[in-house]
């Protein structure tokens, strides 16, 4: 974890899942990590959060084998928001200027991944080593994504920082000691023990983030992504995974879907400056949307109730079955019967927008937040379709709850 300055390239190396791996990781830089003290940011989820245990005891796990195993300097902060904000990242870097802490740490959520992302990027003439330990799946999809999103609790949107376009090298299952090479900054995800991060038998949970891969993989190849070589990669081994789930048994799925989850999200298009593509139909609903329509959905389960909405656009918008290729085709036919599948993602709308037309509502908000964003966006009719075409087909079910959060 070399330090390193004006850096261009970002270099994101998914570890593979488990206790042992987030210790190797320590050993391999515990020269580096000793220099200087680390700020380590642990989530805080709400009591009635399904994850509040798993997220517990992975922040109780890191902080002792930081300061007792291996007897390094921590700086301790915590977040307990849905989403981080421009306070809390002003908050961090001035502890860090404080404390001299010059690494980071992240154990948690997904809020926890996008502050510790951010307070690396802010961080223009010091590249700070950053290694992420994802306690939850919104956490793992939040490791995987270029982009940080932030609450602007002023004028309650979602915005993405950095406000740029950057490239990301991302690699995963990658076993081999990672430095910094040049001038790229390396970003190290090692995520916990897969099963950990849902409850024994929980296929719902599993059906939730399967339908959240499926909907950034079918939002890929309606945006037609540059990224053809990962998307065609993806789309066959969730098919091969959507497949074995139905015969084998869960644990030996969750390893897999978390690396599947950390690669869809590296497929996550944000429209920015700089981009080759639109932001992603995903992203887009999503940051114009949450908070404020849907307040009471968490991200992953946003993201996963878009699939009935997709399917429909992929079919209609020019995109023939005869046009797609026959995994993709296998993909659209399994996400179709989405509905019937165990999966309740309704996201519930918020109590002041209820009786009011959400249509129109949502184009008030994605107008809202593309002038913030400053963004390459989809046609604002496909946007709104999708939304629609999702909303009618959840219409009688009632959100989960998160334990993906």
């Amino acid at each position: 974890m070399t330090s390193t300055s004006g850096h261009a390239l970002q270099k994101l190396v998914l570890q593979s899942g488990g206790v042992s791996s987030f210790r190797q990781v320590i050993q391999s830089h515990l020269d580096t990590l000793r220099e200087a003290p680390i700020l380590l940011i642990s989530s805080h989820p709400a009591e009635a959060s399904k994850s509040v245990k798993q997220v517990g005891d992975a922040c109780q796990f890191a902080k002792f084998t930081l300061a007792q195993q291996f007897g390094l300097r921590t700086v301790d902060t915590y977040l307990s928001s849905a989403f981080a904000t421009v306070q809390d990242v002003e908050q961090r870097l001035e502890l860090m200027q404080r404390t001299g802490a010059a690494s980071i740490v992240v154990v948690g959520s997904g809020a926890a991944m996008d502050l510790g992302k951010t307070l690396q990027s802010k961080n223009s003439t010091v590249s700070t080593p950053l290694l992420l330990v994802p306690a939850t799946y919104g956490a793992v999809l939040a490791s995987g994504a270029s982009h940080s999103l932030l609450l602007d609790s002023v004028e309650e949107k979602l915005v993405t920082y950095p406000k740029q376009s950057k490239t990301v090298e991302a690699s995963w299952d990658h076993h081999d000691d990672m430095q910094d090479i040049g001038n790229v900054a390396t970003t190290i995800v090692a995520p916990l023990d897969g099963n950990k991060l849902m409850e024994k038998g929980d296929y719902q949970c599993l059906s939730i983030i399967l339908h959240a891969i499926a909907a950034i993989l079918l939002d890929t190849a309606i945006q037609q992504s540059t990224k053809h070589a990962l998307h065609s990669t993806l789309v066959d081994s969730t098919l091969k995974l959507l497949v074995s789930t139905k015969t084998s048994d869960l644990a030996e799925a969750t390893e897999t879907v978390q690396s599947l989850l950390f690669q869809s999200a590296t497929l996550l298009s944000y429209g920015l400056p700089g981009d080759t593509n639109d932001r992603s139909i995903t992203m887009a609903l999503l940051a114009s949307l949450l908070p404020t329509i849907f307040p009471q959905t968490h991200p992953t389960t946003f993201i996963a109730s878009l699939v009935p909405g997709l399917v429909q656009v992929l079919k209609s918008n020019g995109n023939t079955t005869t046009s797609l290729s026959p995994q993709l085709q296998q993909l659209v036919n399994i996400m179709e019967q989405a509905p019937q599948q165990p999966i309740e993602c309704l996201p519930k709308v918020h109590e002041q927008y209820e009786g009011f037309s959400i249509p129109d509502m949502a184009l008030s908000c994605i107008e809202a937040n593309q002038e913030v964003w400053n963004c390459l966006d989809a046609d604002t009719n496909i946007l709104l379709q999708v939304l629609q075409d999702s909303l009618a087909n959840t219409t009688n079910k009632q959100p989960p709850k998160n334990s993906y959060s």
